[in-house]
């Protein structure tokens, strides 16, 4: 006999199949999060010049380099972080990953070298000045 007031014990006791649904579902969920958090598609690595303060991403994946920069104007409060537009050797590259991002020994400068660990290759990205606005460059990557 079943009580009235449990409707999911009738609507899924009375179908044995749905039980098993159920377990999978409920261990997809369990298991799915975890994974999700290890397979972050981006890295971040911070350089700090002055009074600047500059952060990295590189896509695990693809290579592609962004960065922004921190500026506050003089007396303001809040600041503004500007991201600056990919340039040459910065976008998508011809090897897959898995990428990630070293900063260089000197505290002055905010380049980061573009690491390929499975590879061993290796490139040094910097931000350009232009016209309109700053501009992420990448060198060839070599070995």
């Amino acid at each position: 006999m079943r009580i009235a007031g449990d409707s999911a014990a009738v609507l899924w006791g009375s179908r044995p199949w749905a039980r098993g649904a159920l377990a999978i579902l409920a261990f997809g969920l369990l298991t799915a999060a975890p994974a999700r958090a290890q397979d972050a598609t981006f890295d971040f690595a911070v350089s700090k010049i002055g009074e600047t303060s500059v952060l990295w991403r590189v896509d695990r994946l693809s290579g592609e380099v962004g960065m922004c920069r921190f500026e506050q104007a003089n007396g303001e409060e809040v600041g503004a972080l500007k991201c600056a537009n990919r340039g040459p050797g910065a976008g998508v590259q011809e090897e897959p990953g898995p990428y990630g991002l070293k900063a260089g020994q000197f505290e002055d400068e905010s380049a980061m070298f573009r690491v390929n660990p499975r590879t061993g290759s290796a490139s040094l990205c910097y931000d350009i000045k232009k016209k309109d606005g700053c501009q992420v460059v990448c060198t060839e990557p070599n070995r």
